[in-house]
């Protein structure tokens, strides 16, 4: 499997800084690194399973982990049929992983099988508080970095193993392990968004709506009344969302 390590002297994963590394190891080798039975190298590992053609093929379980999928069930309860699944994706962290905020453009759960994680959410509204750069935040920790994103109104989650978290779309959240984990994640569209406006390329259900990208790109461009215009047609949290990057847009501008 390839996994993410962090650089030395790294307190958290950076994906734009990019303060990681990939290391190729055995399944069994990452288990044994991860639940302690190996010397750790003190640089936290994380893997987020890909598809078996990570280039074409989104995660899922069923056909990437039949094993690991065998011993999994869906719960009725969530009311995910099977025809709305985008992915599902596995995910191993070593103690002490913190990954960067950013938010996703598909719900999801994340089921917790094995150890403790610390989730931090930032509603819809909060997004242009966040300083995102595509689907990241340049800041490391939000609430740290600025007294506005500290005022943002953030929700903290405490995931033990056997529980499940519901991550809606365009909710930004920065996780934690708190203890080695292994989770599942399932993402999943509510039909809400057409089809026309799902990029075809989107692999790992983080591209923005296609009518927002061109409302993004519109707004950068000070042509703001088109910007609302073209999210207009959007269900109410994305337009409140996508409506929070515009409006950090025109701050952008006249400052």
């Amino acid at each position: 499997v390839s996994v993410h390590r962090l650089l030395p002297n790294q307190d958290s994963f950076d994906f734009l800084a990019k303060n990681f590394d990939f290391d190729t190891m055995r399944w069994s080798d990452l288990l044994a690194e991860v639940f302690g039975d190996a010397p750790q190298e003190g640089r936290p590992v994380y893997l987020r399973a890909l598809g078996t053609n990570a280039r074409k093929q989104v995660a899922n379980l069923e056909r990437d982990w039949p094993a690991l999928a065998a011993a999994f069930t869906l719960p009725d309860s969530i009311g995910v049929p099977a025809d709305r699944i985008f992915s599902s994706v596995l995910r191993v962290s070593s103690q002490g992983t913190r990954l960067w905020t950013h938010y996703d453009t598909v719900d999801n759960v994340l089921f917790a099988l094995r150890g403790d994680k610390r989730v931090e959410l930032w509603p819809p509204s909060a997004a242009g508080d966040l300083n995102l750069d595509g689907s990241s935040s340049r800041w490391r920790d939000p609430a740290a970095a600025s007294p506005v994103a500290a005022a943002s109104r953030s929700h903290i989650f405490l995931l033990r193993a056997g529980e499940a978290l519901v991550l809606p779309a365009l909710w930004a959240h920065r996780v934690t392990a708190l203890t080695p984990c292994i989770s599942i994640n399932v993402f999943y569209r509510d039909g809400r968004i057409a089809p026309a406006d799902i990029s075809p390329k989107d692999l790992y259900g983080n591209h923005d709506v296609v009518s927002a990208q061109q409302a993004l790109a519109a707004a950068r461009d000070g042509r703001i009344d088109q910007a609302l215009q073209l999210i207009a047609h959007l269900p109410r949290d994305y337009r409140e969302f996508y409506g929070s990057l515009i409006a950090q847009c025109v701050r952008d501008r006249l400052l």
